[in-house]
């Protein structure tokens, strides 16, 4: 985690060396201006640094120049799906519309988690979709992206298709008919 990493970095002086012209490396001590926390990334923000000022002190007293070095912390890490999209079938109908449109508003059911920041969905679905008439079946492939502040995405993509494999019906029963012969002539 980013606590246990920046604590073994300051306890490191920063991946820094040195030495002391009189005394050995075990003599000396470091003195540092660390805050005890990691930096800590909030709202949307990409990095967060915490500068720190080493100085190594030898057993006589004597410190040296402070040397400046930054731990920063950046969210370079795509959202993950929790749900991905589903592909959904429906029949033809008059509601294919508003099925279609509920469909790609609700990201086709997918979810998306992101350790630092903000999750923002985007598609690239039509803004309306129906079955076109005389057609038997169509399809619309969309891709649902989910996306975080610092520009990190991750997509994922459904099919939204609309069949019709309803047989015609009758609306009203054909009648029968009777018709009177007329005086027509038979030979």
């Amino acid at each position: 985690d980013v606590q246990t990493t920046y604590d073994a970095w300051v306890a490191s002086v920063g991946g820094s060396t040195f030495s002391d012209n009189c005394a050995l490396s075990s003599e000396l001590g470091v003195v540092d201006t660390a805050p005890a926390n990691a930096p800590v990334l909030t709202g949307n923000q990409c990095t967060a640094t915490n500068t720190v000022l080493f100085r190594v002190a030898d057993p006589c007293g004597n410190l040296s120049e402070a040397v400046s070095a930054d731990f920063t912390v950046t969210d370079s890490n795509a959202p993950n799906f929790t749900a991905f999209p589903l592909d959904q079938t429906e029949q033809c109908g008059s509601g294919n519309s508003a099925a279609y449109t509920s469909w790609r508003n609700s990201r086709a059911g997918a979810t998306a988690t992101d350790a630092c920041s903000s999750v923002i969905f985007s598609n690239d679905g039509p803004q309306s979709f129906s079955l076109t008439t005389g057609d038997c079946i169509d399809s619309v492939f969309v891709t649902f992206t989910a996306s975080d502040p610092c520009g990190n995405a991750v997509s994922a993509a459904a099919t939204f298709t609309i069949v019709d494999n309803t047989a015609p019906s009758f609306s009203q029963q054909a009648v029968d008919e009777t018709s009177e012969c007329n005086s027509v002539a038979f030979e």
